[in-house]
C-alpha cells in the first residue's frame, strides 16, 4: 500500500520535472532556428556566410563569441534550480553545435574553435555552480538586463552602424539568446511568466501599431517657393520633350524620338543589384541613355536599384547633344551593393519591433523598413541627400535623371497605390499619390517611396499614410500586386498614349486642363526605323520599353519539365499558393507586356528588330540561386554584373564590325540541345550573351542616322 508521503513526492516530481522542461524549452526553441537554418540552407545564409569566411576572427569572436556568453547565462539561470550538468552542457552548446554544421565548409578552424572554447567555459561553469563554488543567478541576472538595455539603446541610436559591428550571425546570436534567457527567468515562476506571455500576445495580436510614413513638405525651388507636386502627363512629357538636348538631332535625321519606359522587379538586394547595374551597364554604353528614359518603373527591391541608379547620375548625368553608344568595360559600379542591409533589418526586429509589438505605448518611433532605408542611403553622401528629397516635386522636365514610379499594394483593397510624379488622366486601375483622385498638397520622400514599395510583411512591415483628414492607406509590398513592374509600365505606356490620342482629336478652339491647343501635337509612332516629317512644332516619338527582370522568356501555363509528382499540404498549399501566384503574376505581365509589342508571335521567337521597342535584360535567378534577402557577397555581385548587358558579347554587333564571332550565339544553339541541365556558367554565358544583344537593338535608337558602323544592331534571329 502507497503512502500518502511517497505520493506527494512523486508529485513534487512531477512539478519540478514538468518546470525543468519548461525552463530548457527556449534553448531548445532558439536551437530548433539554428537547426531549420541547416537543413534549409536558404540562399541568403549563404551569402552571410561567404562574407563571414573572408573574415574569421569576426565570426569567431562576434557569432560563436557571443554564443558562448549566452550559454554561459543561460547555466546560470538553470543553477536556479537544478543543473543536469552533462545534459544541460550539451543543450546550452547545441546552438553553437549547429552554427558550427553551417560554417564548417567555410571555416572549419573557426567552427572548432568556438565550439570547443564554449563547451569548456560552460563546463567550468556547470562543476562550478554544482559545487558550490559559484551562485551565479542574481549576476547573471543583472549582466542580461544590462545587456539587453544596452543593445537596445545601442540599436536605437545607431541603428546601422552598431548592427555592422556584430553581424547578421552575432545580431541573430544575441536576439535569440537574450529572448530565450528571458523566457528562462520567467519560467521560473509560471503564474507570472503566464501572465506577461497573455499580455504580451495580446498586445502584439490585437493593439495597433501605426507605422506611419512622414509626409514632407515639397522641394523648394530657386525662387525659394514650394515647388509643385502635381505634374499634369501631358503637359509634363510635353515640357520633358522640349528640354531634351538631343531632341533637334532626331529632327534632322528624320527619325521619331526615342522615349523609353523601364521597369525592375522585386527580389530583395539581388533585385536591386540587377536593376542598378542594368542601368548603369547601358548608361556606360549610351551616354544619352538615362535622358531618353522617361520614367523608370520599381517595384520592392528593384524599387531600391532604380533610386540608386537615379542617386548616382544626379548631377552627373547631362541632358546634352546626341552621343553614339560605345563598347563599355567591365567596371561597372559594384561597391555600393556590399554593404551589409541585413544587419540593421535584424537587429530593428529583435530589439525594436518586437519590443514595440509587445510594449503598451510603441516606445520606438522608427521600424525595421525605416532602417532598411537608412542603410542603404547611407551607402554614399550622394546616395544620402538624394533618398532625402521629396519624391513627386524633385522631378524635373529640364534634367536627364529619369523620374521615379514606385508600386505598392493597398492591403485592404488589393489593388495598386502608385507614388508617381504625374497626374494619370488614364490611371487604368491604380491610385496615385499625391496628385491622383485624392490630392495632397504634402509630398513623401524618396527613400520612404521606396522602402513603401519593398515592405514585404514580417520581413518588414506595411506602411501607413494619410492621404487626406479623412484618407489613409496601408501599403505593403508592390509585388503582391504584380512583381514584375510589367503592368504598370504598360498601363503608364498607354496612358500616355491615350491622352495624346485626346489631346490630338481636339479642335483648336477646344479647352482641356493639360492639354496644348491642336497646333503642336505629339505624334506616336509605331516604328524607329522609318523616316517622319517633322512638320512645324509636331514631336514624333518612338516608346521603347526595357524590363529587367528574372523572366525566362517562357510561355506561362506551358510545360516545360515533367511533374511526377506532388506535395500536397492542409496549412501549407494555401501559403505556398499565394507566394507561388506573386511570382507567376509578374510572368504573366511580362508576357503581355512582350504580347504587346511583338504582336502574334508573342515571344518573339522568330527574332527581333529595333522596331520590336521591347529590350529584354533579364538574370535567371533560380538558377543562379540568388538571395531574397538584403545582403549580397561580393561575388555575387560580380556574378550579375557579369550577366547585365554588355554589347561587344553579342555575336550579331561582332559579325556587324568586323570583330569575329564570340563563342556564344544568342537566340541559337550549338549543336543539337542537351537533355542535361546546363551549368551553371553557362547559364550566365547565356545571360551575358543574350543580354548583349537585347541591349545592342535599343542602342540603334541611338543612331537615328543609320551609320553602318555604329555600336548598335536593328534586330537578330532569321
Amino acid at each position: 500500500m502507497l503512502s500518502v508521503g511517497y505520493l506527494d513526492g512523486v508529485g513534487d516530481r512531477d512539478i519540478s520535472s514538468w518546470r525543468s522542461a519548461l525552463q530548457r524549452a527556449p534553448i531548445l526553441i532558439v536551437s530548433g532556428v539554428y537547426a531549420a537554418l541547416l537543413i534549409r540552407s536558404p540562399s541568403q545564409l549563404n551569402e552571410v556566410i561567404d562574407v563571414e569566411s573572408e573574415r574569421p576572427w569576426h565570426l569567431l569572436f562576434s557569432a560563436f563569441g557571443l554564443l558562448a556568453v549566452i550559454a554561459i547565462l543561460q547555466i546560470a539561470v538553470l543553477g536556479r534550480q537544478k543543473l543536469m550538468p552533462i545534459r544541460d552542457a550539451f543543450l546550452v552548446n547545441l546552438p553553437s553545435l549547429l552554427l558550427a554544421c553551417i560554417v564548417i565548409r567555410s571555416s572549419p578552424l573557426v567552427s572548432l574553435v568556438g565550439v570547443a572554447v564554449s563547451l569548456l567555459l560552460t563546463w567550468f561553469v556547470i562543476r562550478s555552480e554544482t559545487r558550490g563554488a559559484l551562485v551565479l543567478f542574481r549576476p547573471a541576472l543583472l549582466v542580461w538586463l544590462i545587456a539587453y538595455a544596452s543593445v537596445i539603446a545601442s540599436t536605437v541610436i545607431w541603428p546601422v552602424f552598431f548592427p555592422r559591428i556584430l553581424g547578421s550571425l552575432g545580431v541573430l546570436a544575441l536576439g535569440l539568446g537574450l529572448a530565450s534567457i528571458g523566457c528562462m527567468i520567467l519560467a521560473l515562476r509560471p503564474l507570472l511568466g503566464a501572465l506577461v506571455a497573455a499580455i504580451a500576445l495580446s498586445m502584439a495580436v490585437w493593439a495597433t501599431r501605426l507605422h506611419e510614413v512622414a509626409l514632407v513638405d515639397p522641394a523648394v525651388d530657386a525662387a525659394g517657393t514650394n515647388a509643385t507636386n502635381n505634374h499634369p502627363l501631358y503637359s509634363s512629357l510635353n515640357a520633358w520633350l522640349d528640354a531634351r538636348g538631343d531632341l533637334p538631332d532626331y529632327k534632322a535625321a528624320q527619325r521619331p524620338y526615342p522615349v523609353i519606359i523601364a521597369s525592375t522587379e522585386g527580389g530583395g538586394m539581388a533585385a536591386a543589384a540587377h536593376a542598378f547595374l542594368a542601368l548603369n551597364a547601358l548608361q556606360m554604353h549610351c551616354p544619352n541613355f538615362s535622358q531618353h528614359v522617361f520614367t523608370l518603373v520599381g517595384v520592392s527591391g528593384g524599387s531600391m536599384g532604380n533610386s540608386l541608379f537615379s542617386g548616382s547620375i544626379t548631377g552627373k548625368g547631362e541632358n546634352g547633344r546626341l552621343q553614339p553608344c560605345r563598347a563599355r568595360s567591365d567596371n561597372l559600379p559594384t561597391d555600393i551593393l556590399t554593404a551589409d542591409h541585413l544587419s540593421p533589418v535584424l537587429a530593428a526586429l529583435f530589439f525594436v519591433d518586437m519590443i514595440n509589438a509587445i510594449v503598451p505605448g510603441q516606445p520606438f518611433a522608427h521600424d525595421r523598413a525605416d532602417v532598411l532605408i537608412q542603410s542603404i542611403s547611407e551607402s554614399t553622401e550622394q546616395e544620402r541627400i538624394f533618398f532625402s528629397q521629396p519624391h513627386a516635386s524633385t522631378w524635373s522636365p529640364d534634367s536627364a535623371v529619369p523620374s521615379l514610379t514606385y508600386v505598392a499594394t493597398d492591403t485592404h483593397r488589393g489593388s495598386r497605390f502608385v507614388f508617381t510624379p504625374f497626374s494619370l488622366e488614364f490611371p487604368f486601375a491604380m491610385e496615385e499619390f499625391p496628385s491622383g483622385a485624392i490630392s495632397s498638397t504634402k509630398d513623401v520622400t524618396i527613400g520612404s517611396a521606396a522602402a513603401t514599395s519593398a515592405r514585404f510583411p514580417w520581413i518588414t512591415p506595411t506602411a501607413f499614410i494619410r492621404l487626406a483628414e479623412d484618407q489613409v492607406r496601408v501599403l505593403a509590398d508592390g509585388g503582391y500586386f504584380e512583381n514584375s513592374g510589367a503592368d504598370t509600365a504598360i498601363d503608364f505606356i498607354a496612358s500616355i498614349k491615350a491622352i495624346i490620342k485626346q489631346a490630338n482629336e481636339l479642335s483648336a478652339d477646344s479647352q482641356l486642363e493639360d492639354v496644348d491647343p491642336k497646333k503642336c501635337p505629339i505624334i506616336v509612332e509605331p516604328v524607329f526605323s522609318k523616316m517622319v516629317n517633322w512638320e512645324g512644332c509636331s514631336k514624333h516619338i518612338f516608346f521603347g520599353y526595357v524590363p529587367i527582370s528574372s523572366w525566362s522568356g517562357q510561355d506561362p501555363g506551358a510545360a516545360y519539365e515533367a511533374i511526377p509528382t506532388a506535395k500536397q499540404s492542409f496549412l501549407f498549399d494555401p501559403i505556398r499558393t499565394m507566394l507561388q501566384t506573386r511570382s507567376a503574376r509578374g510572368d504573366h505581365a511580362l508576357y503581355r507586356a512582350t504580347k504587346e509589342f511583338c504582336g502574334i508571335d508573342a515571344l518573339c521567337v522568330q527574332g527581333q528588330t529595333t522596331d520590336t521597342g521591347i529590350y529584354h535584360q533579364t538574370l535567371p535567378f533560380v538558377d543562379l540561386k540568388l538571395p531574397l534577402g538584403w545582403m549580397l557577397a561580393p561575388s555575387t555581385v560580380q556574378k550579375i554584373a557579369y550577366s547585365v548587358a554588355r554589347g561587344q558579347d553579342c555575336s550579331y554587333l561582332a559579325e556587324k564590325l568586323g570583330h569575329g564571332s564570340p563563342d556564344h550565339v544568342a537566340g541559337s544553339s550549338d549543336g543539337d540541345v542537351s537533355d542535361t541541365a546546363p551549368t551553371q556558367d553557362q547559364v550566365e554565358q547565356s545571360a551575358r550573351s543574350g543580354n548583349g544583344c537585347s541591349a545592342d537593338m535599343m542602342f540603334e535608337l541611338f543612331n537615328p542616322t543609320g551609320d553602318p558602323k555604329a555600336f548598335s544592331i536593328d534586330g537578330w534571329g532569321p
